[in-house]
């Protein structure tokens, strides 16, 4: 029996690291409706979300290559690809450390909202966009994506790039 207790002790300890480093927001996550893969990175001291996929299997009428920031307020960022584009920025943990605050880009609209995400778990996320108080604004439930998700804007890219330098 005390040749055990180590044994169980050490097991425990490794138990406990592997699910401190496993809740982590780090990674590529499927939103909600499955129509994008974003990946949360760490950018300085605070964690960012970039686009990793898109679906393209239904693209709008006339949409011709990638897809565009078609609604940015801004007319000289209206043609930059959606995918790679950061859309989570600045996210900080918040006081209660159970939420991560920072701000959303919504490519739908070309407004950025105010945010919220939390781990439900390892593989669920919550994220909740809202304007002035979180009551005021809506929640997905994001979860974790195959790793391979993360490649899919470059493959894109360079399908797109070859395609455009075929053309006469």
């Amino acid at each position: 029996m005390r040749h055990l207790f180590p044994i169980l002790l050490a097991v425990a300890g490794a138990m406990a690291a592997a699910t401190t480093s496993a809740a982590s927001p780090l990674g590529v996550w499927l939103t909600e409706d499955n129509q994008g893969a974003v990946e949360i990175f760490a950018c300085g001291d605070k964690l960012c979300g970039r686009l990793v996929w898109i679906d393209e299997s239904e693209p709008p009428p006339g949409a011709v290559g990638p897809p565009v920031d078609l609604h940015n307020p801004d007319p000289a960022l209206r043609q930059r690809p959606l995918c790679g584009l950061v859309i989570l920025q600045n996210f900080v943990p918040s006081e209660d450390k159970l939420n991560h605050e920072g701000t959303i880009y919504n490519p739908e609209d070309g407004q950025t909202y105010s945010a919220r995400f939390m781990l439900e778990n390892n593989s669920t996320l919550k994220l909740r966009g809202y304007v002035l108080l979180p009551l005021l604004g809506r929640s997905q439930h994001w979860r974790r994506a195959p790793a391979e998700f993360s490649e899919r804007c470059a493959a894109t890219t360079a399908k797109t790039a070859q395609r455009d330098t075929a053309a006469p």
